[in-house]
């Protein structure tokens, strides 16, 4: 059998397979919730509104389910591989008989829980650890969980912010508090696609292997991908070596705590021969590093939150938090490659440039395409020289006139302010009205 690469698309709306002409995806990590916009002829696709709407008048949802082929069968012309890009719920559908065009748009199954409220007040959450929750909510939305379990992890009742919420009773939309939960255990929230969609409930993998693309140049091998497009921004001086401080008052106690944080984001020397490595510090150690390098620190952010409120370890967390979204975009990129439905966000990747690209002149002999072992070397960008990014949202656009194109967005990782271990983690109390110098 042989096997041509032809890009085909298709939305299926309650069973029936819609053939479509245009596609738009777009997913994210850390609480984004994906989206979808699919445009198909209404002469091609026979569908009418009774087809999409099971049935207008109840609360039973209308799935939709974006899948894409790009290899067909070179003698039946039928696609071999279908891949879902995205399955959600249809939120409008926009049609115009002049130009035979039906439109039809939504969002993922995350969707499902941001219109869903509940109160953690009851015994039914504030008894179960994060995962456990993120289990019962991925079941109340028609998903599967892929959730982390850490041996002691405590119950909800006992995480920082969530006890402002436990006292009042306040509701609170259940995506939220997938993502608030996330935040404080160390994990990410997204929903991935598939037959059923996962909800993702884990840490961002810092040891896993980086996909590798490149830039520039030309493809040497079947494997190789290419990005095209490629952009970045790097902020230095805002978002390397810092320092973040929260601090509060809490009526109960009557103190005022705080929670510090210090990230260098590279080896630091002070005084004549001592250095302090890259990395966060945080708590006690925080405290250490600071009067180490004091007079370093002097010319670098220093960003201070007042919440009133807040316990000791939950000003500590709140700063850790903080810290950890500065870190994450000390270095973004921006890339366009060849469509491909495995390339899913929080996945890392590494971009290479292509160093001696092959170039025919045509008035002197040809040279040779240089050798396999130098083509590519990592982007140069100290200090980010051969670091992973990771990539923190992912956008198809498929159109039968110009084919496939993933779109992404990644952030450098930051590994050492990832994996570093949480050793001195003590928030301090201080004496009301003293300002942090």
């Amino acid at each position: 059998m042989i096997k041509f690469r032809t890009v085909r698309m298709k939305a299926v709306v309650n069973g029936i397979d819609v053939p479509l002409e245009s596609v738009r995806v777009h997913r994210g990590a850390y609480g984004s919730i994906g989206n979808f916009a699919v445009i198909a002829s209404i002469s091609r696709s026979g569908l009418t509104l009774k087809d999409i709407a099971t049935n207008v008048d109840s609360d039973q949802r209308t799935t939709v389910d974006v899948q894409v082929s790009d290899v067909v069968d070179a003698v039946t012309r039928e696609p071999l591989n279908w891949q879902s890009l995205i399955k959600g719920d249809l939120d409008a559908v926009k049609w115009e008989y002049d130009n035979d065009h039906l439109e039809l748009s939504g969002r993922d199954f995350a969707g499902r829980l941001a219109e869903t409220r509940v109160v953690l007040k009851n015994s039914q959450y504030t008894n179960k650890t994060p995962p456990q929750i993120a289990t019962l909510f991925a079941a109340d939305a028609g998903m599967e969980a892929d959730v982390s379990i850490v041996k002691g992890e405590k119950e909800i009742g006992y995480l920082g912010e969530y006890n402002l919420a436990i006292r009042t009773a306040t509701p609170i939309a259940k995506w939220s508090l997938l993502v608030l939960m996330a935040r404080l255990s160390g994990r990410a929230v997204m929903v991935m696609p598939g037959f059923p969609p996962k909800l993702s409930f884990k840490p961002v993998d810092v040891n896993g292997t980086p996909r590798q693309l490149l830039y520039g140049g030309y493809a040497t091998t079947l494997n190789d991908t290419l990005v095209k497009e490629l952009r970045g921004e790097w902020r230095p001086s805002r978002n390397s070596t810092f320092q973040v401080i929260v601090m509060s008052y809490h009526p109960k106690t009557t103190q005022t705590v705080m929670g510090q944080t210090v990230v260098f984001g590279e080896t630091l020397q002070y005084e004549t021969e001592k250095t302090v490595k890259e990395g966060m510090y945080k708590g006690a150690a925080a405290g250490s590093s600071r009067l180490q390098v004091g007079e370093v620190l002097k010319n670098k952010p220093a960003y201070i939150f007042y919440i009133h409120g807040l316990q000791p370890q939950e000003c500590q967390t709140k700063s850790e938090q903080i810290a950890k979204e500065i870190a994450k975009r000390q270095f973004t990129l921006h890339g366009v490659m060849d469509g491909d439905a495995t390339l899913q966000p929080l996945q890392p990747l590494q971009v290479g440039l292509v160093a001696e690209p092959y170039v025919k002149n045509i008035s002197t002999k040809p040279q040779a395409p240089p050798p396999a072992d130098v083509t590519t070397r990592p982007i140069s960008l100290d200090p980010f020289t051969q670091r992973s990014m990771f990539t923190n949202s992912v956008s198809h656009r498929i159109s039968v006139h110009d084919g496939w194109w993933t779109e992404w967005d990644a952030w450098h990782l930051a590994a050492a302010v990832e994996a570093l271990d949480t050793t001195g983690i003590v928030a301090e109390p201080t004496t009301p009205g003293i300002p942090v110098q």
